[in-house]
């Protein structure tokens, strides 16, 4: 495919399917045609579409088969929000969820537990029974209410034993976020936490456009964004991340001005 005005030079980045500079959206339920509409210029940049929280449960059953086969169509994987999950655990019906999700061909899912409290192991356990199902999982980590920065040495280790055991990536909660960009600290805390996991293997859940740009200042273009990103945001985001825009600074064109 030939770009429009390729004679000027941008930051280019990986086409789908992208392993790093993802970017996750949340489907706040729209119907099949303002997807379409979204969809037909942001799909390129989008890598995965999060059902927002228990908004599916209020759409008839055949919305949600014919919008997992739209997002497919164009390259992005569906996945279940971690509500879901933490209301089937408080049903009882996680082994349903999990039947659930195999059975309309969602492959990914999103564990969390945002508002139910569960020990590390009880967090294993689950995402080994997702995973033997054959679904990968999403571990959101992180409360919806945090009281109290997170402490980087326990978010490491029990971020590291998540991904080890064979969870895709670990999304940070924008909550547990918000208050570590709330000061100086805070961004040292988050600093050393990224140093300790690896960016790579954490995706960054902010839809605050200050914060977004220092992390792509911090760690480059291909920083894991999402998945409160809404769909309408996307084409604001992905020049952001190749600094094009006023968010950005303008950082594409400013690098190549004469140095004084």
């Amino acid at each position: 495919m030939k770009p429009a005005l390729d004679f000027i030079e941008i930051v280019e980045r990986a086409a789908k399917p992208r392993t790093t500079g993802l970017t996750l959206v949340r489907d706040p339920g729209f119907g099949l045609q303002m997807l379409r509409v979204h969809l037909e210029t942001a799909a390129p940049f989008i890598d995965y579409a999060k059902m927002r929280n228990l908004t599916p449960r209020l759409f008839p059953e055949s919305l949600l088969v014919d919008k997992v086969a739209l997002y497919r169509e164009y390259q992005i994987e569906v996945f279940f929000g971690g509500i879901v999950f933490e209301a089937a655990w408080l049903q009882g019906q996680v082994d349903r969820a999990i039947a659930y999700a195999s059975r309309f061909g969602v492959k990914t899912v999103e564990i969390s537990d945002n508002i139910i409290t569960l020990s590390l192991e009880e967090k294993l356990d689950f995402v080994r029974r997702y995973l033997d199902a054959g679904v990968s999982v999403l571990y959101e980590w992180g409360k919806k209410y945090p009281t109290a920065p997170l402490e980087p040495v326990r978010a490491a280790d029990e971020i590291g034993r998540l991904l080890a055991l064979g969870v895709s990536r670990v999304i940070l909660e924008e909550a547990e976020l918000s208050l570590l960009f709330k000061s100086e600290r805070g961004r040292r805390v988050l600093k050393e936490l990224i140093g300790a996991v690896g960016a790579a293997h954490v995706i960054f859940e902010t839809a605050d456009t200050e914060q977004q740009v220092w992390l792509i200042n911090e760690l480059g273009p291909d920083v894991n964004l999402g998945p409160n990103v809404a769909l309408e945001e996307v084409l604001w985001l992905e020049p952001t991340r190749r600094g094009l825009g006023r968010a950005s600074g303008y950082t594409a064109l400013t690098k190549r001005l004469p140095k004084k």
